[in-house]
């Protein structure tokens, strides 16, 4: 990877026993809807940028699954985040489905803000973004005051990203979007909060 002084800008992937079997999971899921969908949206005009912006997503899930660091999951979030969007507004003539996506987005930035700040906190402590780096100076105890903002701010996007109370409202309206699009959120992508605080288990304890 490239550095800036000292710091390391570098995307890493982390294959260990839960990004085996997320993977696997989420593979399964995505051919289920996929195979689904071809039935669902049979004649629809729009079908092929649908299976685009499904694959385009369900990839950029996948990187969020193997991200090694910080760097990589906020930017793989980034653009799960931006194709699971093109999908939620597939129905361009339903207003409600088109409302409940805009609200979604802005829950959805909300969670990006926090996760943005606590990657930003955590490299100016330890000036590396790596999950590993991270478990180590967990492990020692003694965490800057850098690091203790980033575990709540780290809890805040897994909270507004899982659509947990109190903000669970836009994940029971999205339900107005195609059937597979709420499937694929509902049972996968709805669970990037709860990655993240695997990633982090130990800073946050």
């Amino acid at each position: 990877g490239s550095h800036v002084g000292h710091f390391p800008l570098a995307l890493s992937a982390h294959a260990d026993s839960l990004s085996f079997t997320l993977m696997t999971l989420i593979s399964l899921l995505a051919a289920i809807i996929a195979r689904y969908s071809t039935s669902y949206l049979a004649g629809e005009p729009a079908q092929g940028s649908f299976f685009r912006s499904l694959a385009f997503t369900v990839s950029a899930f996948m990187l969020v699954v193997i991200a090694g660091n910080m760097l990589m999951f906020v930017l793989a979030i980034g653009l799960t985040g931006s194709g699971l969007n093109r999908l939620l507004t597939y129905y361009r003539d339903r207003l409600p489905a088109q409302m409940v996506a805009h609200k979604k987005l802005l829950f959805s930035r909300m969670a990006d803000t926090c996760l943005l700040s606590a990657a930003l906190l955590i490299a100016a402590s330890e000036r590396s973004l790596s999950f590993a780096v991270i478990a180590a100076t967990a492990a020692e105890g003694d965490l800057s005051w850098q690091l203790h903002l980033a575990a709540w701010l780290i809890v805040a996007f897994a909270v507004l990203k899982s659509g947990q109370f109190p903000f669970h409202g836009w994940l029971l309206q999205v339900m107005e979007a195609p059937t597979p699009v709420s499937a694929l959120l509902h049972a996968g992508i709805v669970y990037s909060g709860a990655i993240i605080v695997l990633r982090t288990h130990e800073l946050l304890l």
